[in-house]
């Protein structure tokens, strides 16, 4: 918008205040951000938890329904299957990330061993890393003196720059675990409600069908929180006086 050559010169001047002002208030956003930093590096395990306790419990208890016809038997079977769901889910969860978490700390540890004994080799590429990405010559080339004095910050430019890994942000395969699979319990009960209230077996199975969709919903929200599409949709409102009542 501030390229538009149809905007006038104060028009530009209160988009830059605005530009100006988002900048400023972005630390304090990202302060906000930062106290849920821990559940939404796990949103994945969240959803996929929760999305699957959903669906494979209300599919178990609308089974159920049709074989009894008393909502305490349909809860108890769905607690059941549910409970031993959530644990299959869990150790699953806990199992891929523990080998993943493996591979990728045995890709750490090549790289330190490779930073000590063959440090120049290191020093070569990020010198040309940081040429590609624009940086002047002379510029690249203190860069990578000044990592090649440091082994540690040595291994960790090149594991960044080749494969994309962090020591620190590894993930922690027992809090993966216990997210897929307290989730997938949170999602399992949803259904379930109704029946536990003891109310009339057909108005259970209409009400387990509208939490379900309910708590898809919220899913989808949490989607949406973490991917920013609700920040930018707010920030689009403000911009362009947006506002759908």
């Amino acid at each position: 918008m501030l390229e538009d050559s149809d905007l006038s010169d104060d028009e530009k001047i209160m988009l830059k205040k605005i530009l100006e002002d988002e900048l400023l208030h972005e630390e304090e956003l990202v302060k906000e951000e930062s106290k849920f930093e821990e559940f939404l590096n796990h949103i994945k395990e969240t959803v996929l938890g929760m999305n699957d306790g959903l669906v494979e419990i209300l599919s178990v208890t609308t089974g159920l329904v049709g074989a009894y016809g008393s909502p305490f038997h349909v809860a108890l079977g769905g607690f059941i299957v549910g409970t031993a769901g959530a644990l299959s889910m869990g150790i699953g969860a806990y199992a891929s990330a523990r080998a993943q978490r493996q591979v990728h700390e045995g890709i750490l540890h090549k790289v330190k061993i490779a930073s000590k004994y063959v440090a120049s080799i290191f020093r070569d590429r990020i010198f040309s890393y940081m040429r590609e990405k624009g940086y002047s010559k002379s510029l690249s080339k203190n860069i990578a003196e000044e990592s090649f004095k440091n082994k540690k910050l040595l291994s960790k430019i090149i594991a960044e720059e080749e494969y994309g890994l962090r020591e620190e942000a590894l993930e922690s395969p027992f809090k993966s675990g216990i997210y897929t699979g307290l989730f997938y319990m949170i999602g399992a009960f949803v259904p379930l409600i109704p029946y536990f209230l003891g109310l009339p077996i057909f108005i259970s199975l209409v009400l387990s069908l509208i939490f379900a969709v309910l708590a898809l919903s919220v899913t989808g929200f949490l989607i949406a929180i973490s991917a920013n599409t609700f920040i930018i949709g707010r920030v689009a409102s403000i911009l362009f006086g947006l506002n759908i009542s």
